[in-house]
C-alpha cells in the first residue's frame, strides 16, 4: 500500500491539449469569415477583399497563446497534487486502521 500512485485523468498534457484544439478550431471557424460590405454593396473592381483577415495557426500570436495557456495549466497543478498527498494519506490511514 506504500507505493500508491495517484494517476490524473484526463492528464495535464491533455488538457493542454484540448484547450490547444480549441483555440485552433475558433481559428478555423472563422478564417473565411466574409466581410460584411462585400455582401451588401456591389463590388469593386480590383478590390479583392472579400474575407475578414485572421491570424494563421501558425502566427507567433497564437503559438505565444498556447505556450502562455500551457503555464497557467501546469502553475496551478500543484493544487490537484498537494491535495492527492493530504488525501492519500488519509485513505491509508483509514485502510490501514
Amino acid at each position: 500500500m506504500e507505493n500508491v500512485q495517484v494517476v490524473y485523468s484526463p492528464s495535464f498534457e491533455d488538457v493542454c491539449s484540448l484547450f490547444n484544439a480549441i483555440i485552433d478550431l475558433m481559428i478555423v471557424s472563422v478564417l473565411e469569415l466574409p466581410r460584411i460590405e462585400h455582401l451588401l454593396f456591389v463590388a469593386v473592381e480590383n478590390l479583392n477583399i472579400t474575407f475578414i483577415k485572421s491570424v494563421a495557426l501558425d502566427e507567433e500570436l497564437v503559438v505565444l497563446a498556447k505556450d502562455r495557456i500551457k503555464t497557467v495549466i501546469y502553475a496551478n497543478s500543484h493544487g490537484p497534487m498537494k491535495y492527492d498527498l493530504v488525501s492519500v494519506k488519509f485513505f491509508l490511514s483509514v485502510i490501514s486502521y
